[in-house]
């Protein structure tokens, strides 16, 4: 969260309660068919609703709203002091990433190239741990 934002100096680690009392910034649920889901949010929480993790991240340098960011791209925000991390006493949430496509034909080209890509241990690694460069 941005410096400024008042829960940037609460005492930690920040409770439910602490969270429930300021807006959450949230990136909307992109799923055309089926269920939305919510990470991070408490039931009742007053949020502030974006369309990409981009902007998501610009409205935490702005203090419109707390919430949770990737390390990866705080990180660099986190080093200069234009955002601080505060620990919470929720447990964190690891979520798993799963790629699929068709298997009754052959792979196109763009995804004979993607595949080969995840072949690489070197495209491996810049997505688990270094995407902090990340296009967004």
């Amino acid at each position: 969260m941005a410096p400024h934002h008042p829960l940037a100096t609460a005492r930690e680690p920040l409770s439910d309660l602490d969270l429930l009392q300021h807006r959450g910034i949230v990136v909307a649920d992109s799923v055309q068919n089926g269920t939305t889901q919510s990470f991070g949010l408490i039931e009742g929480q007053e949020t502030f609703t974006v369309s990409s993790l981009r902007t998501k991240l610009d409205a935490h340098l702005r203090g419109l709203g707390a919430g949770f960011l990737p390390e990866p791209i705080a990180r660099p925000y986190l080093a200069t002091g234009r955002l601080v991390a505060r620990r919470v006493e929720r447990s964190t949430r690891v979520a798993a990433l799963n790629c699929a496509w068709r298997s009754n034909a052959s792979p196109g080209q763009a995804l004979a190239w993607w595949l080969a890509r995840l072949d690489s241990p070197v495209t491996r690694r810049a997505l688990l741990e270094q995407h902090g460069g990340l296009s967004m």
